[in-house]
């Protein structure tokens, strides 16, 4: 029977060891391999939609035709500070549908509030599942809604008015070579020296290069000694300056449940201290692409206030010194965190550009008329 003619339905599930999750996996394995980087596996759906969320458990929306997934979509809830309140958030993501069911088939029950069939929202997979998840977060009481889409997905989140765009929010992918990418670009010894140079050029240009703070690393795995590394992300979180911004909790729990506990990945964990205080911290993780090319990502930071202004480009350098055998340095940032201009001293260079959409619930709104930015590290997104 083709698609056309075929009906699907909405099932959110509310068992995470059900088969439905394992269908979902193999969705994604069959008609979208490689989104999530390496082979789809259930336990990622566990992971971040499960209980060891300190911010509760998520949903799992799919659209499906029988026994077969044509569409899914998730909420990962996030917890969230604005001026010092704490805020239930919900990033929404992994929105895919089947080929086949792009403007084909119908849903066997009509939307709340329509009355026809060939309404949008009993045709189009993609839309159906944005519209009921939204309800039911708006239902269980979620303050903040929001999603960082592909080129694909963007149009449908817009549609209808259910998220809007934040351009100050906006965050960019920053990329540094490194020696390796020298080396496989050009010949003979140029690379090496063309990387010498670069080297040279950024030391001088490099503001704080006399901060040297001491960087303890190690390895975070949900059996590591993270003891002493958990109660010193504690420190510097307790004492942030958080009247006047919006940003994701970064305490202890957090990090334990987003790189300690991820199913798939390996993480890093890296302590700077200063005279024996802990003065910031960030997370790495090496990433080898498609086409062979390979980084380290730097996937998430927090630094004391108070700190002198050339500390995070301290540390940054850091990274890079030690970043051997990879071709480039990575991060995800946008102006709040730190300025293009320090970035293009130290060698990296812009690339894709992130955007950020917003529910347009009561807070969304607010959002959205008071033109507020804040910082967006890799933690806010599971989708990067």
């Amino acid at each position: 029977m083709p698609a056309s003619d075929q009906a699907w339905e909405v099932v959110f599930v509310e068992d995470l060891d059900d088969i439905w999750v394992d269908r979902t996996s193999d969705f994604f394995n069959t008609h979208f391999p490689g989104v999530f980087g390496e082979p789809c596996r259930p336990e990622l759906f566990r992971w971040k939609l499960g209980r060891s969320n300190p911010a509760g458990e998520g949903f799992l929306a799919l659209a499906v035709s029988g026994v077969d997934v044509v569409g899914v979509m998730t909420a990962t809830m996030k917890l969230v500070a604005i001026d010092g309140q704490s805020l239930l958030a919900a990033f929404t993501g992994d929105t895919f549908t089947h080929p086949a069911f792009r403007r084909a088939g119908r849903a066997q029950t009509l939307a709340r509030g329509t009355y026809d069939s060939d309404d949008y929202l009993n045709k189009s997979v993609f839309g159906r599942l944005i519209e009921e998840v939204v309800q039911q977060l708006a239902e269980r009481g979620v303050d903040f809604v929001y999603t960082t889409p592909n080129d694909q997905s963007r149009p449908g989140y817009s549609r209808r008015g259910l998220y809007v765009e934040v351009p100050l929010v906006s965050s960019r992918s920053w990329h540094r070579p490194c020696r390796a990418l020298f080396e496989s670009r050009l010949p003979l010894r140029s690379g090496r020296v063309a990387h010498k140079m670069v080297d040279a050029a950024t030391w001088l240009l490099q503001s704080g290069r006399r901060i040297r703070p001491t960087v303890n690393s190690l390895a975070l795995t949900s059996t590591g000694p993270l003891v002493d590394f958990y109660e010193a992300i504690d420190d510097i979180w307790d004492c942030q300056k958080l009247e006047g911004k919006l940003t994701l909790v970064q305490d202890s729990d957090y990090f334990a449940y987003r790189y300690a506990l991820h199913p798939s990945q390996s993480f890093v964990g890296h302590l700077a201290t200063v005279s024996d205080q802990p003065v910031g911290f960030f997370v790495t993780r090496r990433i080898t692409r498609p086409n062979g090319y390979s980084t380290v990502c730097i996937a998430d930071w927090l630094l004391s206030p108070d700190q002198p202004s050339g500390l995070f480009a301290s540390l940054l350098r850091h990274v890079i010194a030690n970043a051997e055998g990879v071709h480039t340095v990575s991060l995800w940032s946008n102006d709040r965190e730190v300025s293009p201009q320090h970035l293009l001293r130290l060698g990296f260079l812009p690339l894709r550009k992130m955007p950020v959409l917003i529910g347009t619930n009561e807070f969304g709104r607010h959002l959205q008329t008071s033109g507020r930015s804040w910082a967006m590290p890799i933690g806010w997104s599971d989708n990067v």
